[in-house]
């Protein structure tokens, strides 16, 4: 990092380290995942637009190569984007919660008053 002129290199490293570990620990939980998400996305967009200048590259060997490492990380992060927008999904501990918070709206007299329906019936 210090060679690419970052200043603050060493408070640069712990952010990264930070983003990328509350990121990918949220998403294999599967709790949170719309921030991890968010998080990894920030880091990935710092990341490739910083480290990845194939724009400012002349040998075109090296160029060739950046661009590849640009476009691979312009491809997760719309991969990130999705799951910002769609969340976790039912099968995550986000969906899970989700899923009780909408059982939990239902209050007991409207599931009292609906088991008397079907007794009734």
């Amino acid at each position: 990092m210090a060679s690419e002129g970052i200043p603050n290199p060493r408070l640069a490293l712990f952010g990264a380290i930070g983003l990328i570990l509350i990121g990918g620990l949220s998403l294999l939980a599967g709790a949170w995942t719309r921030i991890g998400a968010a998080f990894l996305f920030v880091f990935l967009a710092a990341a490739t637009f910083y480290f990845h200048d194939f724009w400012m590259i002349a040998d075109p060997a090296q160029r060739q190569l950046q661009i590849i490492q640009f476009m691979k990380n312009m491809a997760i992060g719309g991969g990130l984007l999705a799951l910002i927008y769609a969340g976790g999904g039912p099968w995550s501990v986000d969906g899970w919660i989700e899923q009780k918070l909408e059982e939990s709206e239902i209050s007991p007299t409207q599931k009292t008053k609906g088991s008397q329906r079907s007794k009734a019936a």
